[in-house]
């Protein structure tokens, strides 16, 4: 009888379809890891954009805060001494040493975003890398695996065909 290689023939067929499934699966887990990682980088990217804006902010904010008791204390000093030509060169310098450190904040703050957009970008990159590199199973190659399992059966049947001389009924 033939019950045997066509039972072995649907067992095979359904072994190859549940393991092309099961990589299916496996690979479409890893894809969805992947991309939630990449989100979770991407709003950490966000994340430190807004606290070193902030930082640069607050850093402004205190450079401008000691130039004007600088500028202050300036004017109390030249305002004892008569002022004059030399106190407003005085205020000019402290004025001109506040727009330098102000720039030198600003400065380094666009320094800071653009390091951080960089990573986010860096991130973003190797996120693409390692989904393209994510094997998936081939749907022919699993219907090549089923038709070779049908060769192999119809080989059995041939050969029990061949071995009696009669064709036997399924």
């Amino acid at each position: 009888m033939c019950y045997l290689p066509l039972a072995t023939l649907a067992i095979s067929a359904y072994t190859a379809m549940q393991t092309h499934n099961n990589q299916q699966d496996a690979a479409n887990k890893l894809g969805e890891a992947i991309k939630q990682t990449r989100d979770a980088a991407r709003m950490d990217a966000e994340r430190e954009q807004q606290q070193a804006a902030e930082a640069a902010a607050g850093e402004a904010n205190a450079h401008s805060l000691q130039a004007l008791k600088d500028m202050a204390a300036f004017d109390a000093v030249a305002g004892e001494s008569g002022g004059g030509v030399s106190s407003q060169r005085g205020g000019a310098a402290i004025g001109i040493q506040n727009g330098q450190d102000l720039a030198t904040v600003r400065s380094n703050a666009q320094r800071t975003q653009a390091e951080i957009a960089m990573g986010d970008l860096a991130a973003g990159s190797r996120a693409q890398q390692q989904m393209a590199s994510i094997q998936r199973p081939s749907a022919i190659g699993t219907y090549l695996t089923i038709a070779g399992h049908g060769v192999d059966y119809m080989k059995a049947r041939a050969k029990e065909r061949n071995g009696t001389g009669e064709r036997k009924a399924d």
